[in-house]
């Protein structure tokens, strides 16, 4: 009889529960299976599901986005499959800034999938889209809303695309590996910084000619043990640290 009322008492608490609250347990597990850097594609599937089927509002539309770039960055292998995650939330994040345009992890996580859907498309489509341009006009707003927002984001997606973007004549002229140095480590002052803020800015250190400080802190990033919520996304960095370490001795 007390199993039975246990087992009442679960289910009832299931059904009771939100698609948000939903979505963000499976979400909270998305790492659960992993092998390595890639990772099963149930939970986050789930997550996507229900936050697509939760009351619409600002924080469902940030969950939805940062589950599809999960799943198009860390579980999705096939580039076709993949280009079509990153265009999905291309559009999403489109329609979310001209819903939310002063949310500003809304536009941080935007500009995180179309940054990945620049990659997954090549250089050309990006060009012609204008990728580096968004990104760098949306990180501006980010830093006008809010500096602090993911943990100093606008500035450290600033840093990136000055950092990655090529300097073309006559058609992309502000893209400045200086300026990309003094963002990334204004990124990195912020909080505590982040294992992907930390690499970037020592590949920035590295252009720069700072090699010693580059290595002191990928054999930091290197050495450290990942965050269980952040499980996937920090082993990846911690990996790519150990490999960019490895290329400076």
């Amino acid at each position: 009889m007390k199993s039975l009322i246990s087992i009442l008492i679960v289910n009832s608490f299931v059904f009771s529960q939100t698609n948000f609250e939903k979505g963000m347990k499976f979400y909270d597990n998305r790492s659960d299976g992993a092998n390595g850097i890639i990772a099963m594609d149930t939970n986050i599937d789930s997550a996507i599901f229900f936050f697509k089927n939760s009351d619409k509002n600002n924080f469902s539309s940030l969950m939805l986005l940062k589950s599809l770039y999960f799943k198009g960055e860390f579980v999705i292998q096939d580039l076709e499959i993949k280009k079509n995650i990153f265009e999905e939330a291309k559009i999403l994040g489109k329609e979310l800034i001209k819903e939310y345009p002063y949310d500003a992890n809304i536009r941080y996580w935007y500009i995180v999938n179309l940054g990945s859907w620049g990659q997954s498309y090549g250089v050309l489509a990006a060009a012609k889209e204008g990728v580096a341009d968004q990104i760098k006009f949306h990180s501006e707003k980010i830093i006008e809303f809010d500096p602090k927002c993911e943990n100093g984001g606008g500035y450290f997606m600033l840093g990136v695309v000055h950092f990655r973007a090529p300097y073309i004549p006559f058609f992309l002229t502000w893209p400045d590996k200086k300026i990309a140095l003094e963002l990334l480590e204004k990124a990195n002052n912020i909080s505590e910084a982040t294992p992907i803020q930390i690499k970037f800015l020592a590949k920035a250190l590295v252009h720069d000619g700072q090699i010693d400080n580059a290595k002191l802190l990928l054999t930091k990033l290197s050495n450290s043990i990942p965050d269980p919520a952040l499980l996937i996304e920090q082993r990846k960095e911690i990996i790519e640290s150990r490999e960019l370490l490895k290329q400076l001795k």
